[in-house]
């Protein structure tokens, strides 16, 4: 997680805890609303999920794990910008000899249009 999610993250984690701080005072959804200029659902939903589970910080959500780990892109990194001519194919096939990583051509592509950029 960079830097800058993580700030908001906790930034975000500190205004539903100020939420919940104001809902336990007594303060209606409408009053809360008004103070924190949060909307009245997203108020609502901090204090549901905190019934919940006691917590507001987000679960860990699942997804597709990535094919490259970091040093394989900047392996992917360093053998394309040493000849910026070389195509997908040609770093898809050094990557592979390299690293023994294979991966598909489109996968190539665009790790390799975020490196070059």
């Amino acid at each position: 997680m960079s830097i800058n999610n993580l700030l908001k993250a906790s930034t975000s984690v500190f205004y539903y805890y100020n939420n919940l701080d104001l809902h336990k005072e007594g303060k209606t959804l409408s009053e809360i609303a008004r103070i924190t200029r949060f909307s009245r659902c997203g108020i609502r939903s901090i204090i549901n999920k905190y019934r919940e589970t006691s917590s507001v910080i987000d679960k860990p959500r699942t997804g597709r794990p990535k094919k490259l780990s970091n040093k394989d892109e900047q392996y992917l990194k360093i053998i394309s910008l040493r000849n910026r001519k070389k195509t997908s194919v040609e770093l898809t096939t050094e990557l592979a000899e390299g690293t023994g990583v294979v991966v598909h051509q489109i996968n190539s592509t665009k790790v390799t249009l975020e490196i070059r950029t």
